[in-house]
């Protein structure tokens, strides 16, 4: 069954969600109580718009994990509540899941993600924004969310954006390719300045030993 889980994790990578429903759910006639098969049935279920049957296993997952669900399956039940426009549970299943300190950058981006999607269902747009900020520094994949976000009007729905498959590519060309010419403007105009004040010192001497020389001769 565990064997069967992995496989179907990496059906998930591959966005093969038929795939991966199919393999999650053979691993769970072996084994009905595997926590991974439950929830990476429950991200390809999402995927595929069956919603209910989405929570219906992330519920069961964390039901099984007890008291100790781990942040990657609160964020998983988290995305669902969200794609559900449950936002209020979203919220506190997001905040659980960081209060648990989530090891890496990507899975802490990934956990602030769903907690600013939840903000925005509420209506706190600006919070949001400062959420999904977070979630932009921490992984590259959520820059082009925060760029689309903070582009829009006020009275934008900004859960529309998060919602958005288009914007999900990983990596973000576009940002980073952005991000490396602002690098290298900023790196010319370092260069420039410093070679303009070694220019301005190197005058500055030469006067110096000009006014020097003159007065020297002039003694004599």
């Amino acid at each position: 069954a565990a064997g069967l889980a992995d496989q179907a994790l990496s059906a998930l990578r591959q966005k093969d969600y038929v795939l991966a429903e199919s393999l999650a759910s053979e691993a769970l006639s072996k084994d009905p109580d595997n926590v991974n098969a439950l929830s990476r049935r429950a991200l390809a279920r999402m995927r595929r718009e069956r919603l209910d049957e989405a929570l219906a296993d992330s519920d069961r997952a964390l039901r099984l994990m007890g008291s100790a669900p781990n942040h990657v399956h609160l964020t998983i039940h988290a995305q669902i509540m969200n794609r559900l426009s449950r936002y209020g549970e979203a919220l506190e299943l997001s905040e659980r899941a960081l209060s648990l300190n989530p090891p890496t950058d990507r899975s802490r981006a990934q956990s602030l993600f769903q907690k600013a999607w939840a903000q925005a269902g509420n209506g706190e747009r600006k919070t949001s924004l400062k959420t999904l900020a977070q979630a932009a520094r921490l992984h590259r994949r959520y820059v082009p969310f925060y760029q689309e976000a903070t582009a829009q009007p006020e009275d934008t729905d900004l859960t529309l954006i998060f919602g958005s498959d288009w914007l999900a590519a990983d990596p973000a060309p576009a940002a980073a390719a952005a991000a490396s010419t602002e690098e290298g403007l900023l790196s010319g105009r370092r260069t420039l300045i410093i070679l303009g004040f070694s220019v301005f010192g190197g005058l500055l001497i030469a006067i110096g030993l000009t006014v020097a020389i003159r007065d020297w001769r002039m003694k004599l």
